[in-house]
């Protein structure tokens, strides 16, 4: 079963309207951490990168960096000791759903890509389940798929989810099949991240905004631990493979 990234990219920005009291952003995340939480995911260009940083070496959880492309060669997040780098799309370089353009930024996204790979770094791209794209984020060599789940968590009726959950674990399977790990975000919340979880060989559920919408009803320990719950991991806590 898939294990759970925290996004603590909200939790940074509003942790002070959260009303939790005393414990410290360092604390709230030791807890999530015994309950199961195993990454932290962060955004780039939308976090405090230093408090970011020091989270990460409090913990001493992995951390995740969501980075668009032009930042790929930044001296800044090469800093922050990723674990892992997931390209996500700009402006410029997104689909319609909200993953990377592959057909239109594969060239302008390699040297980008070397870089991160040469400093140690494993590089995931965020994509539409399109199986051409796969295919193209397969031959950009890169260990980590992060399929985009916007559409299925927006959808409008539930005949559409059905339907883009089907894609989204037709895809997981051509990504495990071209040998690459398998990783899913994407709005997702407490009413459909359960689906998710159930697609073969998901390594990495994120989630993020939902988990600290939930801490205003039941507190933040709670909040990740019925995350993980419905993800299925709490009987798998193990550290994280890398």
């Amino acid at each position: 079963m898939p294990k759970l990234a925290f996004d603590v990219t909200s939790l940074t920005r509003f942790y002070p309207a959260l009303g939790v009291g005393e414990p410290s952003l360092s604390e709230l995340l030791e807890t999530a951490k015994k309950d199961g939480v195993q990454a932290l995911v962060s955004n780039f260009a939308r976090a405090d990168n230093v408090l970011v940083a020091s989270l990460r070496k409090s913990t001493k959880l992995p951390l995740f960096v969501e980075s668009e492309p032009e930042h790929l060669t930044d001296k800044a997040l090469l800093k922050l000791s990723p674990k892992l780098v997931c390209v996500v799309a700009s402006k410029a370089s997104a689909t319609a759903n909200g993953g990377l353009d592959l057909k239109k930024s594969s060239k302008s996204l390699a040297s980008g890509i070397s870089h991160l790979k040469k400093s140690g770094i494993k590089v995931a791209l965020s994509l539409d389940p399109d199986a051409a794209t796969l295919r193209l984020a397969r031959g950009l060599g890169v260990g980590v798929v992060q399929l985009c789940a916007s559409g299925y968590s927006r959808a409008a009726s539930g005949k559409k989810q059905e339907a883009l959950l089907e894609d989204l674990c037709v895809a997981g399977l051509l990504v495990r099949e071209l040998g690459m790990g398998l990783h899913v975000s994407g709005a997702l919340d407490y009413s459909n991240a359960e689906a998710i979880a159930q697609m073969p060989e998901l390594e990495f559920v994120s989630v993020g905004d939902a988990i600290v919408g939930k801490t205003m009803e039941v507190g933040f320990s709670a909040a990740c631990a019925q995350m993980v719950e419905l993800l299925g991991a709490q009987e798998d806590f193990v550290s994280a493979p890398f």
